[in-house]
């Protein structure tokens, strides 16, 4: 039987919290028959406490593997194509991820266009303000937000519902900036709702 093959992106550095987590995984992923290629970002040296971990269980267990991408900053354009290149390569049936620049891997979450102008202008969308632009939006808007979210504050969503005609707050609770990844369950039903209110 061939086995499932897991592609597990992870930015770590040490064996703690995920990274920890993600390794024992591995480990006993294997009585379920699958293999799993472990991805992690490296800036100076490929060598760090949590890939020295992973290579060790590799030379000890078959079907674990350790991929590292060297990248130059967070905002490495070369590492997301690296990504990309990766995961076509070792064709994935799953991919498990703890990292960000995963999600480029999907056009969809991000088109190219998107890729292109954040990394041309990484500082461009703390920049962009069309805070004189909101009373002119004319349709139905609910806006969510991760009650912990540092990046964008439920304050700084709180004046977008207030500046968009009949817009809604919703907060979602113990959750950050990406809680439609992290809390997908809370998201589509509070999204479903909203839906069924455009009818």
């Amino acid at each position: 039987m061939t086995p499932l093959r897991l592609l597990a992106i992870i930015e770590a550095y040490s064996i703690t919290g995920p990274a920890k987590n993600l390794l024992e995984f591995a480990q006993r992923a294997l009585a379920q028959n699958v293999s799993t290629t472990i991805v992690t970002f490296t800036r100076e040296r490929p060598e760090n406490p949590f890939t020295q971990a992973v290579l060790e269980a590799a030379g000890s267990y078959k079907g674990i593997t350790l991929e590292t991408i060297q990248e130059r900053g967070p905002f490495d354009p070369e590492a997301i194509r690296s990504l990309r290149r990766l995961a076509a390569r070792v064709r994935p049936d799953v991919i498990q991820t703890h990292a960000v620049k995963s999600h480029f891997l999907a056009q969809s979450n991000f088109p190219r266009h998107v890729f292109d102008s954040s990394f041309a202008d990484p500082k461009g969308v703390f920049n962009w303000n069309i805070k004189n632009r909101l009373s002119s939006i004319k349709v139905p808007t609910v806006v969510y937000a991760g009650e912990e979210d540092q990046a964008t504050p439920v304050a700084a969503n709180q004046f977008l519902a207030d500046n968009i005609p009949g817009a809604k707050l919703h907060v979602i609770k113990d959750v950050g900036h990406f809680f439609q990844l992290e809390k997908p369950l809370e998201f589509n039903a509070a999204l479903k709702e909203f839906v069924s209110t455009l009818r």
